[in-house]
This record gives C-alpha cells, structure tokens and sequence, in this order.
C-alpha cells in the first residue's frame, strides 16, 4: 500500500521493477491496469505492450528511481510487531499465550515503513502483513546493494539499456 497525501490514506498498489532494473514502479492493483504475460505483455512493469486492448495502463502511476533511494526506514512500532511474529529456533512463535497468538495470525496488521530518498521526502509504504513486509523490504534492500551493478545486469539480460547512466 502507498501512502496518498491528497487522501491522507493509503491505496493499494503493486510495486513492481521496471524491465531495465532501474525502477521501482507503483501500478494500480486492477488486473487490467497491469501488464503480463497472459495478457500480452511480458508480465515485467515498463515493458512494451499493444495500448487500446481493454484499456490497459501503458505507463504506471508513479515510479521511484533506485539510484534515489538511501534506506528503509522500518518505525518502531512495526519492527515490535514483526519481531514478535517472528519463530523462535523451534519454530515456534515468541509470543507467549495461545489467545494473543491467535489474534496476530488471523488479524490483518498494517506495517508501515518508509524508503528514504536522497534529496526528497520519504515515501511511506504498508505491507498487509509480516510476511509481505520481509518480502518487500528484503527485495528492496537487495536492489538498493546492487544498484551500481544494475545496469550491467539488465545490459547482460538484453533488456537494451546503456551502461553509462549517471
């Protein structure tokens, strides 16, 4: 979910990263709105696609660039909710009481937290819940690692983009 200014809310989106490697691309969450693959597109953000059938989106709704981001910012309060749903060496969860347990497992948690941007305002995101939270924080920060490989990477996979990118 991306955080709205206008609507002091959030919205659902799909964050996705375009085909050159180089962005983080927010598009609405309506299948229709998206490229894939069973639609004709490649089913990777940014990628070229046949516009006027179903009215497809073309272009997503906004898009952060890698190079931007500095870190995650990850509040207190969502890191107390996600290291307490975290297992134990057993497998078991931290959290002591089968009431409380319950409650987190089937309660739908918003964990928000923020990608820092150099030079801007951070943008805020929120992941439904823990496991969605680790998968977008760890893709991210993985990417934020690589960024100075990224366009070596998708040079090599022959998504056609120039290595000498400032």
């Amino acid at each position: 979910e991306v955080f709205r200014r206008s609507g002091q809310c959030f919205e659902v989106r799909q964050l996705l990263l375009s085909s050159d490697l180089q962005r983080l691309e927010f598009w609405p969450e309506s299948s229709k709105a998206m490229p894939s693959a069973a639609q004709g597109g490649s089913g990777v953000a940014g990628s070229a696609f046949p516009g006027g059938k179903g009215g497809r989106r073309r272009v997503a709704e906004s898009f952060l660039r890698v190079e931007w981001l500095t870190r995650i910012h990850v509040p207190r309060s969502t890191l107390a909710i996600v290291q307490q749903s975290a297992p134990t060496g057993n497998g078991t969860p931290r959290l002591v009481g089968q009431r409380h347990q319950s409650q987190l497992s089937t309660r739908k948690q918003a964990l928000p937290f923020d990608l820092v941007v150099s030079d801007g305002e951070p943008w805020r995101l929120s992941a439904p819940d823990v496991h969605s939270f680790h998968v977008a924080t760890a893709a991210i920060g993985a990417l934020m690692g690589a960024r100075a490989s990224l366009p070596s990477f998708a040079l090599m996979l022959g998504f056609g983009v120039s290595v000498g990118s400032a």
